[in-house]
């Protein structure tokens, strides 16, 4: 909870990021919650298609690759 709860309130899914302050902003995009949030609210909101954020899809499957590798070269069983 310690990461998840600060990452909502950054992502937007709470308020808008264009109320937010510019630093706060650049700090939201960085999050991969932000994409996830943009991608969902753009499908249910508006009737465009998945192409229309294709760039956000791109970004939440290039962090669920990096996070994949990270978890492989870091896990052990012992």
């Amino acid at each position: 909870m310690a990461i998840a709860l600060p990452m909502q309130f950054l992502c937007g899914t709470l308020f808008p990021l264009k109320g937010m302050p510019p630093l706060l902003q650049h700090i939201a995009h960085a999050l991969p919650l932000t994409y996830f949030v943009d991608a969902l609210r753009g499908a249910m909101l508006t009737r465009r298609g998945p192409v229309a954020y294709a760039k956000d899809w791109v970004i939440l499957a290039a962090c669920l690759a990096v996070a994949f590798l990270v978890a492989v070269k870091t896990f052990r069983w012992e």
